[in-house]
């Protein structure tokens, strides 16, 4: 067959091979003469571009010309000549614009537009110098502009073809427009002039003569150049002497009577003897003769060009069609020729296809196909038979099995029933034995076979196939022995197995069901589920549910409450399954059911517990609640009542009292301490303490605990070395929380030391580079060192140092004093904030206290995140714009959550660029600027701010690290910070720009009489108007009566309490803005904090905050109100 297609494919190629070897030069010939004409055409049609630029330079060339003659005449005297010189001027403005337009169009075609731009660049020049130019300069220039011209018309007629026409006629007349009459008219006209101006002064000078004759030679030459080439022209093309003869002959002839009225005044002397007039008349006679003859030739010789392309087309047409023509015949001849090939091909084909078609059955069947003779030799075989019996090529099939019977079925048999049926029927069908392969292997195969027999009936041979059905015999093996497994599972299962019919009726009850239901499956089969295990007056949701599962053609599963055959109720997992047939069609549902009735009690019962346990533990923590309020709420007023005494002592020079009153307000300080660890400790052993997350400078962190911790270093004579790396920047976490833990460290170390040193190092690392603290992932750490030289502790003593209520042993106790709660409530809070804390120390050298932090501590996912206060509730209507120009975001975060407490609004920009144009956009009331950014510093934008007149007044801040307060004030900055930021600076800066006006009146809503004294005397002293009410409603009633600007508020209070107050206060269009101050000895939760956020300003805890702290909030507001006020006014 291979090569029956190979014979068929070479037959083809060669009779494409033969075609292609006669129209491939045909095709080639006929291209050339194509691509000739095509370029010929192109010649022409480039040429017909020059001839339409030429003709516009020649309308140019002609008042060009005249204009010459008028600007010479009037520099010369004749002032008459003014209107005319105008309108000449203005026709050549047209002609200009006229020759703009087509350059746009062909100046890059015909390389024009560089000289057309010279030559409009020299008329401007010399319109401008017309004024300052005499007559002969005047006539000079304007000879020079009129040669450019000429030029031009030469340069389009070399770059469009014209001068290289390669045809007589068209030539002849190209050398007339191009390279003869330009020159000759522009020499004409400048003789005429001349001569003109001869006459006019009567003399004429040798010089003069001279240059007449060597001109009257430009004229005369080019004159008669033209005669001779048109005699040629007409020779060539006699249709040309009809239209261009009377006009050549005239441009001569006027020519000629020029050129000899020159002749008689170069013969005369040097007198001119023929009057101004007549030369002006005869010149301008040959000029316009020589004009009218342009005009005549150029367009015959466009029309010539497109003759000339019109022939060209035509030729390339007559070729085309021609060679499709010729292209047609041979295709057809070649056609026809290729029919008869193929018929003949068509005819070796079919009879190839008769020879090889049971060949191709016979190799390609997937099933065996034998001839075997009645005593058992294989006569043939195919590759499918051999491939079944495990045999490498059928002749060693033939070779091998001569002995059906004994050598191929496993049941010796099998052969002599196959004969009998075959002598009995003449065939076989689906003869299934079980035969040996070659290796020995056991096959199942199945046998359809015929008798062969000659013309008398005798039988030759047998014939048929042999199907290996090995595979599907081990399929009904593995099913029978899966039917055997499903039957013993749904026999000793614990699940109970159902199946129903398409009606919900039972068909299927295995063994569990009976056990879980009471009923047998002879008392099940063929009853609704309403009714046995379901109450009857269920059957419609039943059935509902059941016509669902069944369109859903899926699984379900729930869980339902069933009766059983004695009554009880039972819980039960049911999970029900669609079963389908063959077709894909829903013939049923299995339903497996769990009996989780005991499962079910054992959860109510831990459901129940776990309620139980949650009820105590909110009993637990509203008891550390009101205990909390209740320590706290005296010792508020001891802690207050023992300042104020210890002020008054000192106004009334009682100083004998000031040590006992300093002794009980550090009694109560002390007493607080311990209150505040236990709530902690509890709070963190009941999973109540929250973490309240911030960004903050971690160097002014800690300047800010050794600040606090001084007077402890002091109180044992020690001293304290502060060390900070230079790279610490800031970290995000709890600062509370931080400071909590670092101050807790510093004051084991003040108290376990006595004229010692303590130091505090201050480090950033990554993965745990400190030595010994392991990675607990990869990030940037921050690690706090507090190392003494202090008592130090022994291995054993070390082991149980992070336990609450132990210190090392009870001799420390006895003498340091303390709870033991300190460092376990370090360790709880650095374990919240995904770190470590560890200790190393030796007896009687000292310890070293290591915390390792994480830079950004991630919120734990069951925290509730308090809710960001409302900005509507923060920043009155009119607040004051504070612009934050900085590259550093951390920066524009700060100065953000500064500001807006503060009262301003708060604009960022990260360039200076960026900060200018909102400057400009927004007219702040202040700006603070960083002077060390990229690309535009700070310095260039003050000096772009001070320039502004808009900008100028606005008071600028300098922030850098830098200090060159010089420059920042010489450019103009109201005031002056250096890096890092002092907020309390920062605070009197902005307060420089705002306007107090005290007093305010404050209403203090407590229900503690000594708390409310204590407060009261404490406000009054420092020159507030204090109003007071025992509880949130006589408080309203207060604000009716005299509207407070702001209020300190108590929470827990009888009749209402202080989050009702709140509430009310927000429903009060006129009190909504007044700012809330809360003052509580109530532990405040998360909950309390949601309540509270957005409505209140700030929360101080009684006894937990110091008197200038209350002062300095208060302060704070009062000013803001005012402010606020002053920009609403």
């Amino acid at each position: 067959m291979k090569k029956n297609i190979r014979q068929r494919l070479t037959g083809k190629a060669s009779l494409v091979g033969l075609l292609l070897i006669f129209i491939f030069p045909f095709a080639l010939v006929v291209y050339q003469l194509i691509a000739e004409i095509d370029v010929g055409i192109e010649f022409a049609q480039k040429e017909r571009l020059g001839i339409e630029y030429n003709q516009t330079l020649r309308k140019l060339l002609e008042p060009l010309v005249e204009y010459r003659r008028l600007s010479h005449d009037y520099l010369s005297g004749d002032r008459d000549l003014k209107a005319k010189l105008a309108l000449q001027q203005s026709q050549l403005e047209a002609e200009i614009q006229s020759i703009d337009t087509l350059d746009q169009r062909l100046g890059a075609t015909l390389k024009t537009t560089a000289q057309w731009t010279a030559f409009k660049k020299q008329w401007q020049a010399l319109k401008n110098q017309t004024s300052t130019l005499n007559s002969q300069e005047s006539f000079d220039a304007h000879t020079v502009l009129i040669n450019d011209v000429v030029s031009l018309i030469l340069h389009v007629g070399d770059t469009s073809n014209l001068i290289t026409d390669p045809v007589l006629d068209s030539y002849y007349l190209m050398d007339a427009v191009v390279t003869k009459l330009p020159p000759a008219i522009e020499t004409t006209a400048r003789v005429r002039d001349l001569n003109t101006d001869m006459a006019r002064d009567s003399k004429i000078t040798a010089d003069e003569k001279a240059e007449i004759t060597i001109l009257s030679s430009s004229i005369k030459s080019p004159n008669e150049a033209v005669h001779r080439g048109m005699q040629v022209a007409y020779g060539f093309n006699s249709v040309l002497r009809t239209k261009l003869k009377t006009n050549v002959d005239q441009s001569v002839t006027a020519t000629n009577e020029f050129l000899e009225l020159i002749n008689q005044q170069r013969m005369s002397g040097q007198r001119v003897a023929i009057l101004q007039t007549d030369y002006f008349l005869a010149g301008t006679k040959a000029i316009n003769a020589q004009f009218k003859l342009y005009d005549q030739v150029s367009p015959t010789l466009d029309k010539l060009l497109q003759e000339r392309i019109n022939r060209l087309t035509r030729k390339k047409y007559y070729i085309l069609s021609f060679s499709l023509l010729v292209l047609g015949t041979i295709s057809y001849v070649f056609w026809a020729f290729a029919q008869s090939l193929t018929k003949r091909q068509q005819s070796e084909k079919a009879l190839r296809q008769a020879e090889e078609k049971y060949r191709q059955i016979f190799e390609n069947a997937i099933h065996g196909i034998f001839q075997t003779t009645p005593d058992g030799h294989y006569l043939s075989a195919n590759p499918a038979l051999v491939r079944i019996y495990g045999y490498s090529s059928v002749e060693e099939l033939i070779a091998n099995l001569t002995n059906i019977e004994q050598q191929l079925y496993v049941s010796k048999n099998r052969r002599s029933e196959f004969q009998c049926l075959i002598q009995e029927h003449d065939v076989v069908s689906d003869f299934e034995s079980q035969i040996y392969g070659k290796d020995g292997k056991l096959i199942w195969i199945s046998e359809n076979a015929r008798a062969v027999r000659d013309g008398n009936g005798a039988l030759l041979y047998y014939e048929g196939t042999v199907q290996d059905i090995t595979p599907r015999k081990q399929a009904e093996e593995a099913l029978r022995r899966s039917q055997q497994r499903l039957l013993f599972h749904l026999e000793h299962t614990s699940l109970a197995v159902i199946e129903w019919n398409l009606d919900f009726e039972v068909v299927e009850w295995n063994p569990a069901a009976e056990a879980i239901f009471g009923y047998t499956k002879s008392e099940a089969m063929g009853h609704h589920a309403a009714g046995l295990i379901v109450p009857e007056s269920a059957k419609n949701h039943v059935n509902q549910v059941w016509q669902a599962l069944l369109s859903q053609r899926g699984g379900t599963r729930s869980t339902n409450d069933n009766f059983t055959k004695d009554g009880r109720i039972i819980t039960c997992d049911w999970y029900n399954t669609v079963l389908l047939d063959n077709n894909n069609n829903v013939i049923g549902v299995t339903s497996l059911v769990n009996d989780i009735t005991e499962r079910e009690q054992a959860k109510a019962e831990l459901r129940q517990a776990k309620e139980a346990a949650e009820t105590a533990n909110r009993a637990k923590s509203q008891f550390l609640a009101n205990m909390s309020h209740e320590l706290r709420t005296p010792l508020n007023a001891i802690i207050g009542y023992s300042e104020m005494l210890q002020e008054e002592a000192e106004d009334l020079e009682q100083e004998d009292f000031i040590p006992d009153l300093q002794k009980i307000h550090a009694a109560g300080q002390h007493l607080l301490g311990l209150i505040n660890d236990i709530l902690d400790l509890s709070k963190i052993e009941a999973g109540r303490m929250e973490l309240y997350l911030e960004t903050f400078d971690i160097s002014a962190m800690a300047e800010d605990v050794v600040t606090t911790i001084q007077p402890l270093v002091e109180k044992n004579q020690n001293s304290l070395h502060v060390d900070c790396a230079n790279n610490l920047g800031s970290m995000y976490a709890d600062l509370t929380k931080v400071r909590q833990s670092l101050f807790n460290l510093l004051s084991n170390a003040c108290k376990f030391t006595k004229q010692g040193t303590i130091t505090l190092t201050v480090s950033r690392g990554r993965d745990g580079e400190d030595a010994g603290m392991p990675s607990l992932q990869t990030q940037d750490w921050i690690i706090f060192r507090v190392t003494d030289t202090g008592i130090g502790m022994t291995s054993e003593q070390m082991s149980r140092l992070f336990e609450a209520f132990t210190q090392a042993d009870a001799s420390t106790t006895r003498q340091y004093g303390g709870t033991g709660l300190g460092l376990a409530i370090t360790k709880k809070l650095c374990q919240m904030m995904g770190g470590e804390v560890r200790v190393e120390s030796k007896v009687g050298k000292g310890s070293t206290f290591i915390i390792q932090l994480p830079v950004r501590v991630m919120a734990p996912k069951t925290q509730v995140t308090p809710m960001l206060p409302l900005k509507s509730n923060l920043i009155p209507v009119g607040a004051k714009t504070v612009l934050v120009i900085d590259d550093d975001p951390t920066v524009h975060d700060l100065m953000q959550r500064f500001l807006s407490k503060e009262g301003f609004r708060v604009e960022s920009a990260l360039t200076g660029e960026e900060g200018l144009a909102l400057a400009k956009e927004l007219q702040p009331d202040a700006i603070t600027l960083d002077v060390m950014m990229p690309s535009m510093d700070g310095w260039a934008v003050l000096s772009g701010l001070k320039s502004d007149p808009e900008l100028a007044d606005i008071p600028v801040i300098m922030m850098t690290i830098v200090d060159n307060k010089t420059m920042g004030y010489a450019l103009g900055a109201s005031d002056y910070l250096t890096k890092p930021i002092d907020r309390s600076r920062l605070s009197a800066i902005l307060k420089k720009y705002r306007c107090d006006r005290p007093p305010c009146p404050i209403l203090l809503v407590e229900d503690d009489a000594p708390t409310r004294e204590m407060m009261r005397r404490m406000l009054e002293k420092e020159g507030w108007t204090v109003i007071e009410a025992e509880n949130g409603q006589l408080a309203l009633e207060q604000m009716a009566q005299n509207q407070p600007r702001l209020i300190l508020l108590d929470l827990m209070m009888p009749q209402m309490d202080g989050f009702t107050f709140v509430h009310e206060l927000q429903n009060h269009e006129s009190w909504r803005f007044i700012p809330v101050v809360v003052l509580t000895a109530k532990e405040i939760t998360p909950q309390d904090r949601q309540r509270l956020n957005g409505y209140v300003e700030n929360i101080l805890q009684k006894g937990a905050y110091q008197r200038e702290e209350l002062l300095g909030q208060v302060h704070k507001l009062v000013s803001r109100l005012n402010s606020s006020g002053k920009a609403q006014e």
